[in-house]
């Protein structure tokens, strides 16, 4: 963790069947490296990231964003989650197929993400789209872009 971290390494992860972007953090939320990962082209299993609406330092108003520490006891800042249109709680309470399966396609997260590089105003952009969407035309999923500066040499 810590070599990513020096590497100021931007780490691209898939088939998390859950878009998000989040600050790793190794002593804090987020000292280590910021990794995204981009919505399952499609998603058989469908994923969430909710929290209980306390994280501190939450982004855009979105309470599954913020400082979080995981049943390891790993930290990391939550930037962006493509959470399906349906809470879990809701899901799982409706739930008549087999596992995490959401059938209604309308409620998924399915798409693909692009990273944007601004070479002028030295950040990237982290962007997340339904598969239906138009860029340039349409909304991307909330919460992005993210907006982030090169890191410095």
């Amino acid at each position: 963790m810590q070599l990513v971290a020096d590497a100021q390494a931007l780490v691209l992860a898939g088939d998390q069947h859950l878009a998000l972007v989040a600050h790793q953090g190794i002593n804090s939320f987020d000292d280590g490296a910021l990794f995204f990962a981009g919505p399952a082209a499609a998603a058989f299993w469908q994923r969430w990231f909710e929290s209980d609406g306390s994280l501190a330092n939450s982004r855009v108003g979105d309470p599954n964003t913020g400082d979080f520490i995981d049943t390891f006891g790993n930290k990391m800042r939550v930037l962006a989650v493509a959470n399906p249109q349906i809470n879990y709680a809701d899901f799982a309470a409706g739930n008549q197929s087999w596992g995490m399966f959401l059938a209604d396609n309308a409620l998924k997260t399915e798409g693909y993400g692009l990273i944007r590089v601004n070479h002028q105003q030295q950040h990237f952009a982290l962007e997340c789209w339904h598969w239906k969407a138009k860029p340039g035309k349409d909304q991307q999923f909330a919460g992005w872009p993210v907006i982030h500066a090169f890191p410095k040499a």
